[in-house]
């Protein structure tokens, strides 16, 4: 079961870390460090309920790491220089601070400064990521990482429609061009009920001008507008809401800062000209 702000997918998925909650655990003066240092002290907490992990993972994305850097067969620097395994899996270290990794200055080559989002987007995936605060350190397995990037690309993806939405609204762009990308992307759909599976849910519905619009947004956070009458949020590919939506009946897509009408007509020219129908691939993560 998924509350709006946290991910719910409409097939079964594994089992993962939901990084979009709204819940933090930090301590007085966050508004004094860095993301690394944040990192440092939710570890030195030693805190492991679901809130600190969350709070963990979402300042690590923005932390900026040190990363030993070795280099490849080709003279080329790559992140992994320092390598330790722990129960079978293999951990790539990185480190918050120089200070914090001062005990490997002897074995890496070099260190480069990255954000944590950078690293775990283009680490191996083989790899696990162990990181050093200098006060502790914790892991994070291959599956896990697995899902942080999925969630990665998943706000990179959700950035970029919310953008082309709102030039839609300012009219710098064409709402053609906002079709095709829901063609090809995924948007979040609001519900009052919890999804069953099998791309089934129950809509929220708009009326405009006097005729109905099914309700989506452009990320978590823009379906937050439609929380007073959806308990629960999803994601769904763009091109199953045109196949799906009934005739007379448009679409609504909510950003953070306004909406996008598709009326009826529309989508009715996308499913003609796509050819959709009813069994059009469905949800997805």
């Amino acid at each position: 079961m998924s509350r709006l702000f946290r991910r719910k997918s409409a097939r079964p998925t594994e089992a993962d870390v939901d990084i979009a909650t709204d819940a933090v655990i930090v301590p007085d003066d966050i508004d004094e460090l860095t993301k690394a240092q944040l990192v440092e002290a939710i570890v030195a907490s030693g805190r492991q309920d679901q809130e600190s992990v969350v709070a963990l993972i979402e300042s690590l994305l923005e932390a900026e790491l040190y990363v030993p850097m070795g280099l490849d067969a080709e003279g080329k620097p790559v992140m992994g220089s320092v390598l330790s395994d722990v129960d079978g899996v293999t951990y790539m270290a990185v480190f918050t601070s120089m200070e914090a990794a001062s005990h490997v200055v002897d074995i890496a080559a070099d260190f480069s400064t990255l954000l944590g989002k950078k690293v775990i987007g283009t680490m191996r995936s083989d790899l696990g990521l162990a990181v050093e605060t200098g006060v502790g350190k914790f892991g994070l397995v291959p599956p896990m990482l697995e899902s942080i990037k999925a969630t990665i690309v998943s706000r990179e993806v959700s950035s970029s429609l919310e953008a082309l939405a709102n030039r839609v609204r300012s009219g710098t762009a064409e709402i053609d061009e906002l079709v095709d990308a829901l063609m090809v992307g995924t948007v979040v759909v609001p519900t009052p009920e919890e999804p069953k599976g099998g791309g089934g849910f129950t809509p929220v519905i708009e009326t405009v001008n006097g005729t109905p619009r099914l309700v989506v947004a452009a990320s978590f956070e823009a379906a937050a507008r439609s929380r007073d009458v959806a308990e629960f949020a999803m994601t769904v590919e763009g091109k199953y809401l045109f196949a799906i939506v009934k005739e007379g009946v448009g679409i609504q897509l909510n950003t953070l800062a306004g909406s996008v009408d598709l009326p009826p007509d529309l989508c009715a020219s996308v499913v003609e000209k796509y050819q959709l129908g009813p069994d059009s691939t469905a949800a997805d993560a």
